[in-house]
């Protein structure tokens, strides 16, 4: 079974971008990761970091809750930045997430959406502690990473990695944090995917645009019948507070202790 490791290029994320502009998952991420941030408070912080910016979208919304004082995109990519620039205003820098070059405690809240499982195995907990330095006490982290599949998986190799649960709570709370949400999600979509590929003998994803997965035309009956899904899954993990117990996807909000 072939292991999915990403190439970022320009095309790449000029898909990505069509990608974060229609499909109702990548939406609902966002919605929900806001959801979370204000939660918590987010809304208040006034210097905020975007580590693994990608296109921008999602800093250039998070630029309009609050009135905050500082954003800043950092990516490893260069086209990224390049693609960033034309969607937002913010503070760019290019750089690894295992080594920030920005200053201890000089956010008060961070955000990362599927990029720690692009790192080196052996960079992932230098990753974490680096997002635990550049946030002041009672900065909020805000995560988002590729859970483990259960029928179609692969082992961990660099630029490919996955996390459970466990792990990513064990991970920030050796780095100073207690964690306010930690949640598997997207658990149906997830579950149809494994048995697709399951039955298909393939876990690759290769036909789809990025992130392996597919744009719909407008009214498609797939993306209704999904963002009605999602809108259900958020009243269940979200309103309600109950974990999902499958999840391709985790998401993770977590505060840095004061001392």
């Amino acid at each position: 079974m072939p292991i999915e490791i990403a190439e970022f290029s320009s095309d790449y994320f000029a898909r990505m971008a069509e990608l974060e502009d229609r499909h109702p998952w990548t939406r609902h991420m966002r919605i929900l990761t806001f959801a979370l941030l204000s939660r918590a408070g987010g809304d208040s912080c006034q210097k905020r970091v975007d580590v693994g910016c990608g296109t921008g979208l999602f800093l250039e919304e998070w630029r309009r809750r609050g009135q905050p004082a500082r954003m800043t995109g950092l990516d490893f990519a260069y086209p990224a930045l390049e693609y960033a620039r034309t969607r937002t205003k913010a503070e760019w820098v290019a750089a690894s997430a295992a080594a920030l070059p920005l200053g201890t405690g000089s956010f008060d809240a961070l955000h990362t959406a599927d990029v720690l499982q692009h790192l080196a195995i052996g960079d992932v907990t230098p990753a974490f502690q680096e997002i635990a330095r550049v946030l002041r006490p009672g900065g909020l982290a805000a995560l988002r990473l590729r859970g483990p599949r259960w029928l179609t998986a692969t082992p961990d190799v660099d630029y490919s990695v996955t996390f459970t649960t466990t792990q990513v709570r064990q991970q920030l709370e050796r780095c100073g944090f207690d964690v306010v949400y930690l949640s598997r999600v997207n658990a149906l979509p997830s579950l149809a995917a494994e048995i697709r590929d399951w039955l298909s003998k393939s876990a690759s994803r290769g036909q789809a645009p990025v992130k392996g997965i597919a744009c719909h035309g407008a009214g498609d009956p797939r993306s209704a019948g999904l963002a009605i899904y999602l809108r259900l899954e958020k009243l269940w993990s979200f309103t309600l507070g109950l974990p999902l117990p499958f999840g391709h996807t985790i998401l993770c909000v977590a505060r840095k202790r004061q001392s």
